[in-house]
């Protein structure tokens, strides 16, 4: 069952780990989720910007994606951003 729970996670249409990070009166998010393309992606949003997210990653793998995710937002924290995980 367990598996069951993973397989429907992956594929599902919206995100399922995301971060938001803040520097001053601007946020943005990363997260982690799927399309009909792809198994998992690494997705970014500029949340005062007006546009559709940007895939910055992708892989068959959803550790790939993952690790990713953690790396940018390593980098956005030593650009002076604040980013707390919410999902």
């Amino acid at each position: 069952m367990k598996h069951l729970v993973l397989l429907m996670a992956l594929t599902a249409p919206s995100a399922f780990a995301q971060t938001v990070c803040s520097k001053g009166k601007i946020s943005r998010e990363a997260s982690v989720g799927s399309t009909k393309e792809y198994r998992c992606v690494v997705l970014y949003k500029k949340t005062d910007e007006k546009k559709a997210d940007k895939v910055l990653w992708h892989s068959d793998k959803a550790a790939f994606c993952e690790k990713k995710l953690v790396g940018f937002v390593k980098k956005l924290e030593a650009g002076g951003w604040a980013c707390k995980k919410v999902g």
